[in-house]
């Protein structure tokens, strides 16, 4: 099942160059769980992404360390090229069509500082 996917990934992403489709995978629980993973990963390639990090130390001692990852887009199409039920859940394997939002450029654009995140 594998060589399969791995086959139909290579034959599809000939195509995808073509067209405005991108194959990707997702793992997940469940296959609605790992449909949302390959969702976020095509549009992760496809826009791009920002990465924050806020850090808070108190007394020399982490309080907080967190990792925000933004990107902004959304599926226009996708379809289903293949699926494996494995003992830890589901993996897909997507034919994925994304198209930017208009909010991209003032969500991920840099601050008057380049510190923070433009608009209010």
């Amino acid at each position: 099942m594998k060589r399969l996917l791995a086959v139909v990934c290579l034959f599809l992403s000939t195509f995808a160059s073509a067209s405005d489709y991108l194959t990707v995978t997702g793992s997940g629980k469940s296959f609605e769980e790992a449909k949302q993973q390959a969702f976020r990963k095509a549009i992760e390639f496809k826009v791009g992404a920002s990465v924050l990090s806020d850090v808070e130390t108190r007394n020399y001692q982490r309080g907080k360390d967190d990792i925000y990852v933004y990107s902004a887009g959304f599926v226009d199409d996708y379809k289903v090229l293949g699926q494996e039920n494995t003992p830890n859940g589901v993996t897909v394997m997507l034919s994925v069509s994304v198209a930017e939002s208009k909010l991209k450029n003032s969500i991920l654009s840099a601050g008057k500082d380049g510190t923070e995140f433009a608009g209010d």
